[in-house]
C-alpha cells in the first residue's frame, strides 16, 4: 500500500468516527423519540381543581385537609392565572380577600391585614394561630371582652388563650380547671346556665334550679328548709332568691305588712318572732 492510499484510508476512518459521534442515537424501544415531533393538547379553558393539583399539589392538599369554606373550584378565585411577569407586583396577581368577604372585621389597618391571622389563604380558619390572635380577641369578640371587663373576677385575670388554648374556636370543658364542681358534670350547658363563662361570679338563677343544687354550697339552710313543716319548705330556693346569687329578699316582698303597726312597733323585724326564715318556728313551738 502506497502512502496516498494509506492517507486516504485514515481520512475515511476518522470521518466515519466523527460521523458516529455527531449522529444522535436512535430512540430505544418504547421511547417517544423527538419530544417536539408532537403537538400537546391545548390547556382547557376551564381547568378543574385536579388539573391545578398536578402542579400545585401542596396547595390542593391544604384545601382538602383544611375542610373550610374555601373548598370550591380554584378558578372561582383565580379567574386569571399564570400571568405573573417582570415588572408586576405579586399581590396584583392574587385575588383580594375583600372581593368575596368585604370587610368582616372593619376597615382599620390591623383588621384588613388578613394574612396576619389567616396565615394560609387556602385554609384560612385552620391556619389561625392563637398566639398571634391574642391582641385581636377583643376586637372580633367585643361581647365576651366587655363581660370580662365589666365583671372582674378570676376569669378576667386570664388571657383568652389560657382557656381557648388548642385552636381558634375551641371551647374547653369547665372541668378542665374546675375539676370538682358542686354538681355532677354532664356538659358545659349545665355550668353556664348559672355561671356565664366570661362573668362566672355573676351567677344567674333560673327558676327551675332544684334545691339539691343549692344545697351543695349551702348545706345548712337546705337542711333546715327540708326539715321544716312550714310553707317555705314547699318552695324552691330560687323562688325567694330569685334575682341574683346572694340576693336576700325582704319579707314584705311576698307578705306585705301582715300585722298592725301597733303590734310590730316593739320589734326590730319579722325574724324577732319568726326566727330563721328557712324554718319559721315561733318561740315556744318547738
Amino acid at each position: 500500500m502506497n502512502l496516498k492510499t494509506h492517507q486516504l484510508s485514515a481520512a475515511v476512518f476518522w470521518l466515519l468516527i466523527i460521523n458516529l459521534l455527531l449522529t444522535p442515537p436512535l430512540p430505544a424501544a418504547g421511547e417517544e423519540g423527538d419530544i417536539y415531533s408532537k403537538v400537546p393538547e391545548k390547556m382547557p379553558e376551564k381547568m378543574t381543581p385536579l388539573d391545578c393539583a398536578r402542579c400545585h399539589y401542596d396547595i390542593f392538599m391544604t384545601i382538602k385537609n383544611g375542610k373550610g369554606a374555601h373548598r370550591f373550584p380554584c378558578m372561582d378565585c383565580h379567574e386569571t392565572f399564570h400571568s405573573f411577569r417582570r415588572g408586576m407586583k405579586y399581590e396584583d396577581v392574587l385575588p383580594k380577600c375583600t372581593e368575596c368577604h368585604d370587610y368582616p372585621h372593619g376597615k382599620s389597618p390591623d383588621m384588613t391585614a388578613c394574612k396576619t391571622c389567616h396565615q394560609k389563604p387556602h385554609a384560612p380558619l385552620a391556619s389561625l394561630d392563637i398566639e398571634q390572635l391574642l391582641p385581636f380577641c377583643g376586637k372580633c369578640h367585643p361581647g365576651p371582652a366587655g363581660q370580662l371587663k365589666e365583671h372582674p373576677g378570676s376569669h378576667s385575670k386570664l388571657s383568652c388563650n389560657a382557656c381557648h388554648n388548642k385552636y381558634h374556636g375551641n371551647i374547653p370543658k369547665c372541668t378542665n380547671c374546675h375539676g370538682t364542681p358542686h354538681t355532677k358534670y354532664v356538659d358545659n350547658k349545665g355550668c353556664v346556665k348559672c355561671h356565664p363563662a366570661h362573668m362566672p361570679q355573676d351567677v344567674s338563677l333560673p327558676s327551675n334550679v332544684p334545691n339539691n343544687i343549692c344545697a351543695k354550697c349551702h348545706p345548712e339552710p337546705a337542711k333546715i328548709l327540708a326539715g321544716s313543716k312550714k310553707a317555705h319548705s314547699k318552695l324552691h330556693c330560687v323562688f325567694c332568691h330569685s334575682y341574683k346569687h346572694g340576693f336576700i329578699p325582704k319579707c314584705q316582698d311576698c307578705h306585705g305588712v301582715p300585722h298592725p303597726q301597733s303590734v310590730i312597733e316593739g320589734f326590730k323585724g319579722c325574724l324577732d318572732c319568726h326566727g330563721n326564715p328557712h324554718d319559721l318556728e315561733l318561740a315556744g313551738e318547738k
